[in-house]
């Protein structure tokens, strides 16, 4: 299993529109990846910083997941309107 988690933080101006493109991104994953085993979105007190955390059966689903037409179109509105380019951290599940 891959698990990572992705921090980002949007301009204020633009929150609302992220918010839509966040909630349209993890239903598509949930609905359309089966080997995606793990996907959520969770906002920050200061409403404009999130935490994605994920798990991926394996690589292949990791690459599948990050060749999607979703991811395709999520990026390509999330990072224009981010404070600057999300982080992503390997994370490893203690047992």
């Amino acid at each position: 299993m891959i698990s990572k988690n992705a921090k980002f933080k949007v301009k204020q101006e633009h929150l609302d529109e992220c918010l839509e493109a966040i909630r349209e991104f993890v239903n598509a994953v949930k609905h359309h990846e089966s080997d995606t085993l793990y996907y959520e979105s969770f906002q920050e007190p200061d409403g404009v910083s999130f935490t994605h955390i994920m798990s991926f059966k394996d690589e292949e689903a990791e690459k599948y997941h990050r060749n999607t037409a979703h991811v395709n179109k999520f990026v390509n509105i999330l990072y224009p309107n981010c404070e600057e380019k999300p982080v992503f951290t390997d994370v490893i599940q203690i047992e």
